[in-house]
């Protein structure tokens, strides 16, 4: 542990915590129980479908179900006229369930339609007739801020959905005292999830008029809020139950189709309806990375301290504001507090285009701008002559530091990340022996572990535990498991906190009507703050639970503790009484009923950033991370093989290194789609790639050996001292990438992916560039 380490947490045995067990749930997904949304069947179900645009920008002139309402099977059908007027949103209610009076983008959905078979709703579907009006469409931000452009939304004036500047410091004093100042632009591109199950919902009515929701949600608490704004429903009268999540990665924060299917379920009249859609719908419909083009400009004085960095970022929204206000605010200020900058002016500009709404993705912003600000680090250490390395160093975060931002670093091994991997990819040897074609490169990224800024009036947890008579824990957490390991991540916390064995502890999925309220599986906050809910729960029953075991033996409480699921003397180790006979003492002998622990987590000094400034201390706890790259790259064909990639992170302590080492894995394959293959092209608003065929995502063959290394550091904020790491591991790779290929061959790839024919055109321009000197 190094000196800037926290001080670890008395009472911590290891007995789960920090074990690397298999997914508690892995059997029941390899035998092929796991319920995932289309395996269910309810009594009576219906199949709808969804009748979609056929133009990127038209006003709806007149809509006829009339023959698709007499098609024998179809039980219901409905149009924008059949849905609330209000509209409903995130931080712009600029939304309706279906299209009303004009539709934005191709694909929009106009009706859908509930019938007896899925082929009779497609039928329906043909029979429905749409009178549109064409309008001028937008596709890129460039288009949408001209002068007299066509305007998405008639009440957004110029299409800006949002426009910020953000300060700190003295910028213009900062730019007289750099001995080098560095400008230049990144684009990055419009990237699908690619997660495996499509998107897909079923919604029914009971006999007393609650909604029920069954669907793979990242956030069931908050989306039963939006479906009570959207629908007009008492939010107690909604129920959602999260289903096995077949892999979201953001993209099923938001899900139109959720609340098509509740509106749609509402005039079927008590039928249960299902919608799942196909991939085609799926990938013109879900949320993909905000695609930004970013100017920025940097300096630094001689000895490589950068005093100065100004970005202007122009994001293209796409027809609706979901969650890209906050993915472009996190863009903006988060790879500010990777490294000590004090000078900042950041203006952001979120526009509204004819494409469909882009949103959140892995990394939730922090991928394009440390894109943009890990290729500056290396131009500027080029212009100094220096090492990569040795600027980062001179420039990272340490533990103890409040940010331009007004972030809180409570722990930090960002230095230790960069020593480790620049170590591990061999980086001394490599730049003091060059071969031929091949490069070494190196990014940073510093991530949250939740965002209090996402959702403001609570970014909490909650969490039960329940000890039945046999000594087994049922937790419940509000964070639900989307393929993660979330599941079992709590049954190794609620069992360290207990002192059971992992066997005895069982991790339901998330109901809205048995779980608390908590925001859901996003801004890497799951094992941090949801960990931090089932922790308290774990430890609230475990308190009851010796109480009754004192009562029961006849001693005094604080004589007792729990080793593997046995009541022990805390002093000798000696056995009394297992916990089992503990937990039936308590419910048929003591006090009558079930022992339930409760835990509700806020992180103490956490503030939603000041909606003007962005200033404020937005997360837990700070996870950081160095990514090494070696590649080498073929010239004539553009092809770039990756050798070698190293990944090291400071995540805190590791609940289960075995589901890290999957992340870490998972994020930089995910990260390098990112970077040489994954774009979503479009044409005139059509999506043109929307199958996996044309989609192109790495293959296992694509994999290059990828090293782990997990940086040993604590957190206080977090549960037995862990931080988040889902998001962080994808956020380095394109820049890591990027700096191997420009030490390989010289060229410097701004725009993101980088396909062969965007690096044989820059291999040709460099050698036009030489020959013309």
């Amino acid at each position: 542990m190094s000196h800037n380490s926290c001080l670890r947490e008395k009472g911590r045995k290891g007995q789960a915590f920090g074990k690397g067990i298999p997914m508690v749930d892995a059997k029941e997904k390899v035998i092929g129980k796991a319920a995932f949304l289309d395996d269910l069947e309810f009594p009576g179900m219906l199949h709808g479908k969804i009748l979609r645009s056929p133009f990127a920008h038209a006003r709806i002139v007149h809509i006829d179900t009339s023959r698709a309402e007499r098609l024998p099977g179809v039980k219901a059908v409905i149009t924008g006229k059949d849905t609330p007027t209000e509209k409903f949103g995130y931080r712009f209610y600029d939304q309706t369930i279906l299209a009303q009076d004009k539709v934005r983008y191709y694909g929009e959905e106009v009706a859908a339609v509930a019938a007896t078979e899925p082929e009779i709703a497609l039928e329906a579907l043909d029979l429905i007739k749409v009178e549109y009006e064409e309008l001028p469409a937008v596709f890129t931000v460039e288009e949408a801020l001209q002068e007299n452009a066509p305007l998405v939304h008639d009440d957004k004036e110029n299409n800006i959905a949002q426009e910020t500047v953000i300060t700190r410091g003295n910028i213009e004093e900062a730019w007289e005292k750099c001995a080098v100042i560095l400008e230049e632009t990144f684009i990055t591109s419009r990237v699908h999830p690619a997660y495996l199950e499509p998107q897909g919902c079923i919604g029914f009515y009971d006999f007393s008029g609650r909604l029920h929701v069954y669907a793979g949600n990242q956030n069931p608490s908050r989306t039963k809020l939006k479906l009570s704004e959207a629908l007009g429903l008492p939010i107690g009268n909604i129920r959602l139950v999260q289903t096995f999540v077949g892999g979201a990665f953001g993209g099923k924060t938001h899900q139109q189709v959720i609340f098509i299917t509740s509106a749609l379920a509402q005039k079927a009249q008590g039928y249960p309806v299902k919608i799942v859609l196909d991939r085609s719908e799926d990938f013109m419909s879900t949320l993909y990375r905000v695609p930004m083009r970013i100017r920025i400009k940097m300096g630094a004085d001689r000895e490589g301290r950068v005093l100065a960095k100004e970005m202007d970022i122009l994001a293209d929204n796409g027809a609706y504001s979901i969650n890209a206000p906050v993915v472009v605010d996190t863009a903006a200020t988060r790879v500010d507090s990777l490294y000590r900058f004090k000078n900042l002016k950041t203006t952001t500009r979120l526009v509204y285009t004819n494409n469909p709404a882009s949103g959140m993705f892995r990394g939730f912003g922090n991928p394009q701008s440390t894109f943009a600000v890990e290729c500056m680090m290396d131009m500027l250490a080029e212009k100094l002559q220096m090492d990569p390395v040795e600027i980062r160093l001179k420039n990272a975060t340490q533990c103890g530091d409040v940010t331009a931002h007004g972030w809180e670093i409570k722990s930090c091994e960002l230095s230790s990340c960069i020593r480790k991997a620049a170590a591990a990819i061999g980086w001394q040897e490599k730049k003091s022996s060059p071969r031929r074609n091949r490069g070494i490169g190196m990014a940073c990224v510093i991530h949250v572990s939740g965002n209090r800024s996402v959702f403001p009036p609570f970014d909490g947890s909650t969490a039960t535990v329940r000890i039945n008579e046999n000594g087994e824990a049922y937790v419940l957490p509000s964070d639900g498991d989307i393929g993660q390991g979330m599941s079992t991540v709590s049954a190794q916390i609620a069992a360290e906190a207990l002192g059971f064995p992992v066997e005895k502890v069982r991790v339901h999925r998330v109901d809205t009507d048995w779980s608390g309220f908590g925001l859901g599986a996003s801004a890497s906050r799951v094992t941090t703050i949801g960990g931090n809910a089932v922790k308290l729960a774990a430890e609230d029953a475990k308190r009851q639970l010796l109480e009754h075991a004192a009562i029961m033996l006849k001693t005094a409480k604080e004589e007792l503790d729990i080793e593997d699921g046995n009541v022990i003397n805390s002093k000798s180790g000696a056995v009394l009484a297992s916990a089992a006979e503990a937990a039936k003492f308590a419910v048929y002998s003591s006090g009558g009923d079930y022992i339930v622990g409760r835990g509700k987590y806020v992180t103490p000094g956490v503030v939603i950033a000041d909606a003007k400034t962005k200033y404020g201390n937005i997360s837990s706890a700070y996870s950081f991370g160095a990514h090494a790259a070696e590649v080498e790259v073929d010239v004539e064909t553009g092809k770039v093989t990756v050798l070698r990639y190293v990944a090291a992170h400071d995540s805190g302590q590791i609940v289960n290194p075995l589901l890290a080492q999957g992340q870490v894995e998972g994020g930089v394959v995910q990260g390098l789609g990112f970077s040489f293959c994954e774009n979503m092209h479009f044409e005139n608003g059509k999506l043109l790639n929307d199958s996996f065929l044309d989609y192109k995502v790495p293959l296992a063959l694509d994999i290059p050996p990828i090293e782990t290394i997990f940086v040993d550091s604590y957190d206080p904020n977090g549960p037995f001292g862990a931080k988040g790491l889902g998001e962080p591991v994808l956020v380095p790779v394109p820049c890591a990438i990027s700096n191997a290929i420009y030490d390989a061959v010289g060229i410097r790839l701004t725009e993101l992916p980088f396909s062969p024919e965007r690096i044989r055109e820059a291999w040709k321009k460099k050698q036009r560039k030489a020959g013309e000197a």
